[in-house]
């Protein structure tokens, strides 16, 4: 039946799902306190940082292992973005990929340092992480980063918001684009449904591991078909990320044929996860939608 009225009210699906994000394109603002200036943004952040520590720690019980992780994924999506998108003229980006690359880093530091298993962590980031790229991606759709490329009036939306990157950095300002963040939104609601229902079966973890890097590297592959960012560098006619996904793919594969025991993973509650959350998100709403619009130091500015 939901199948049924999708396809029935495609179309008017489709234009609301258009005009809000096209709302949301345009939508930057800004408030400065002080030398600090707060990005609407920064929201998001806090949002998706927020559900994704609270989902992890309710899955691993283990406030510290959880920090070290986020911190590392944190410190990681910074640090690739520096080295893949850094000359672009952005100060401060942040990448997907380093993400990924700084977590399983995470991962395996709390496993030796609080004896966490391995494939706990690891899986309760697989079924956390759909959800924090899903909120994040508003983000993204607001900043104007992760942007399609020109597409028909039907398909895309129009910005005008001199402070999205949309404008400022590809110069696409007025036209018609893919909105790539809200095919990623979709994605990502499915794979996430699909790998709670397996956790729900009480599937091994690690196939559940394995399902999210194979189904986020199918998934980002044809999304990077469709976008537009001008600093994303080519490689034998494919993006950089469409070759990771592809590697992310064959990683997937490889997570699912490992013959290892694992216990699983269970639900419990500390009133202390709240505050937890809560301040994680607030470290993540300032690294990655606050800055110092007045300074010239590096990383001092995510926007001019």
């Amino acid at each position: 039946i939901g199948l049924f009225s999708l396809a029935l009210y495609r179309e008017a699906i489709w234009r609301t799902i258009r005009t809000f994000f096209e709302k949301l394109a345009n939508s930057w603002s800004a408030w400065q306190v002080g030398g600090l200036r707060v990005i609407n943004h920064s929201v998001y952040v806090a949002f998706s940082a927020f559900t994704g520590v609270l989902l992890v720690s309710v899955l691993v019980s283990h406030t510290l292992a959880v920090w070290t992780v986020c911190l590392s994924a944190l410190l990681g999506a910074g640090l690739w973005a520096q080295l893949v998108e850094g000359s672009s003229g952005l100060s401060r980006p942040f990448g997907y990929y380093g993400s990924i690359l700084g977590g399983i880093v995470g991962c395996v530091a709390a496993t030796y340092l609080f004896e966490v298993s391995f494939w706990r962590i690891m899986a309760a980031f697989a079924l956390a992480s759909p959800w924090i790229q899903a909120i994040g991606r508003l983000r993204c759709v607001v900043q104007g980063c992760c942007h399609g490329k020109p597409a028909s009036d039907y398909i895309g939306i129009r910005v005008q918001h001199a402070k999205s990157r949309v404008c400022a950095l590809s110069h696409l300002k007025n036209q018609p684009i893919h909105i790539t963040p809200a095919y990623s939104i979709l994605s990502n609601l499915v794979i996430g449904s699909l790998l709670w229902r397996l956790w729900y079966a009480d599937v091994a973890l690690p196939l559940i591991i394995g399902l999210y890097f194979i189904l986020n590297g199918l998934s980002r592959f044809v999304e990077e078909a469709y976008r537009g960012e001008v600093q994303t560098p080519v490689w034998g006619k494919l993006k950089l990320y469409q070759w990771l996904a592809f590697g992310s793919v064959l990683l997937g594969i490889f997570i699912t044929m490992l013959p290892v025991g694992t216990e699983p993973l269970h639900l419990s509650w500390r009133p202390h996860f709240l505050l937890t959350a809560t301040v994680f998100a607030a470290v993540a709403a300032f690294a990655m939608g606050m800055d110092f619009p007045h300074s010239n130091r590096r990383f001092s500015r995510l926007a001019n």
